[in-house]
């Protein structure tokens, strides 16, 4: 997730971003991890390129979704 943030902050060309059935806040040793989310969150700020984000089935949680706000 933390490498979909940077890709993101150079994107000039994606406009839609799926990433149902990616669990993102899980990492590899299946311990919970908002580093990803965060790193998005701050990316969306400034990009101006996204126009939509699918998100189900993605495993958020209530803190995830709090950081998306």
């Amino acid at each position: 997730m933390v490498a979909l943030a940077q890709l993101l902050k150079v994107n000039d060309t994606i406009r839609l971003l799926d990433l149902e059935g990616n669990n993102l806040i899980k990492d590899r040793e299946n311990k919970t991890n908002y580093e990803g989310i965060k790193g998005l969150v701050e990316v969306l700020k400034k990009n101006e390129t996204i126009l939509s984000i699918n998100l189900n089935s993605t495993g958020l949680d209530e803190q995830a979704s709090k950081l998306l706000r």
